[in-house]
């Protein structure tokens, strides 16, 4: 136990003495681990503390050579903008309350002002926020009753390429990532348990989410009312809960109703602007900074010229948002990472269905208002994005809900399958069914 205190302290120490002006950074990087066994203990388990830790070295790891040795493949580019946007917010410009990437641009301003302007420190904050993530997400299975594959989950979660690489910037994808898990873990929580101690955690997260990017102004009164009216959980703590959440969620609905009537707070989206023709592009801001005419657009545009060209060409949309590039479209490395990290993807999402199908009424509620959540802010990133490499980004937002979801089950049909094939075909001359399998894991 000593040498797991010491060695740790005695690494940040060393790292400090070789970079002293990024001193803020490592001590949020001691700090990310310290926090693991603070806020979760030794109730999870050896294998989930450990599977955190890996997962988090990983991060530190991406975060470390973005910044002392070469800008890595995907999003540098952007978080390097926010990072000297930030250094130049903290040296010579005057910081503000802003809605959206400004609001991130700002809150970096005030950060290096505080600690000093430090690439390193910027990202370990995303990791800072990754690591509080964990800690959500392991409360939010427990919640859920994952009792299988639970080290699993978290691997899957942590060594995700995509959230390791964006999670890992100074990019707000971590931070997006955090509050849109906290937020659903505090409605369920305080959904079927009637605490609003855990009600308002829910909506102060929701709140953060909706600063923090202009398309979640959007999002979030769908997020805050679906949470409050959806039947979740037992009956009859259904009834209570929703009088509690119907007085509450009015104080953050009404925030937002307020800034977007106005145009007090710079950058918020108005319902002026929406109702001019601007509600797909509000929805998600990268529709305008994306590059169009790049190799990884999808080819496929949305037609708002009226409701029946807006559906079918909207639907369209989401398919390419959810599954491009396909195989035929793959002609490099980038294109086949993004293609695998689809299929993965639809597997999770598939094996997720298949599990609410088999809960019980009360699970499967919590399960449906899950699936809804994600398909819905799946739905709303669809509308403003036009390429996969955009996509990619976005899809990590809402990645822990498929994987929590959907994985135990996946590998349960799995090891079904194994199980299956050794018992019933020992020689190995053939391979039992899909069919098969899922009725012997059923029984």
């Amino acid at each position: 136990m000593m040498l797991y205190i010491l060695f740790p302290i005695v690494f940040i120490a060393a790292a400090i003495s070789v970079f002293p002006l990024d001193w803020a950074g490592w001590v949020l990087a001691f700090l990310s681990f310290t926090i693991i066994p603070i806020f979760l203990g030794s109730k999870p388990g050896l294998r989930i503390i450990s599977a955190i830790f890996i997962s988090l070295f990983l991060h530190h790891t991406v975060a470390a050579m973005n910044s002392y040795f070469s800008l890595l493949p995907g999003a540098a580019e952007d978080a390097s903008v926010f990072h000297e946007t930030g250094v130049l917010l903290a040296t010579e410009g005057s910081l503000r309350f802003a809605v959206g990437s400004e609001f991130y641009s700002n809150a970096l301003g005030l950060l290096y002002r505080a600690l000093g302007p430090s690439h390193f420190m910027g990202e370990e904050t995303s990791v800072f926020a990754f690591a509080l993530s964990c800690i959500v997400l392991v409360k939010m299975m427990d919640l859920l009753g994952v009792t299988r594959h639970r080290a699993a989950c978290v691997l899957a979660y942590g060594l995700a390429p995509a959230l390791a690489l964006f999670g890992s910037f100074t990019m707000r994808e971590a931070w997006e990532t955090l509050f849109f898990l906290t937020a659903t873990y505090g409605f369920l929580l305080f959904r079927t348990t009637t605490d609003p101690i855990a009600l308002l955690g829910g909506l102060a997260s929701a709140l953060l989410l909706a600063i923090l990017h202009k398309a979640m102004m959007v999002f979030v009164p769908f997020f805050v009312n679906y949470a409050v009216v959806v039947r979740i959980g037992r009956q009859s703590r259904a009834a209570s809960s929703r009088v509690i959440g119907i007085a509450l969620s009015v104080l953050i609905l009404g925030s937002i109703i307020t800034v977007m009537s106005t145009e007090l707070i710079p950058g918020a989206p108005t319902f002026a602007s929406m109702a001019s023709g601007d509600a797909m592009e509000s929805a998600a801001t990268y529709r305008e900074r994306s590059l169009k005419g790049a190799r990884a657009e999808y080819g496929v545009s949305l037609d708002r010229s009226s409701p029946v060209s807006l559906a079918i060409t909207g639907a369209t949309v989401f398919v390419y948002y959810m599954m491009a590039p396909f195989p035929w479209q793959v002609h490099n490395a980038f294109d086949a990472f993004a293609c695998v990290d689809a299929i993965v993807r639809a597997v999770l999402i598939l094996c997720s269905v298949l599990a609410w199908r088999r809960m019980k009424a009360h699970d499967s509620r919590v399960y449906g208002y899950l699936i809804t959540l994600y398909l819905a802010l799946s739905l709303l990133w669809a509308m403003g994005t036009i390429n996969y490499g955009t996509a990619i980004r976005h899809h990590v937002i809402g990645l822990w809900i498929p994987i929590v979801l959907g994985l135990p089950y996946l590998l349960d049909l799995l090891t079904s399958v194994r199980r299956r094939k050794a018992t019933r075909y020992p020689d190995g001359l053939q391979a039992a069914t899909i069919p098969e399998a899922r009725s012997a894991w059923n029984s």
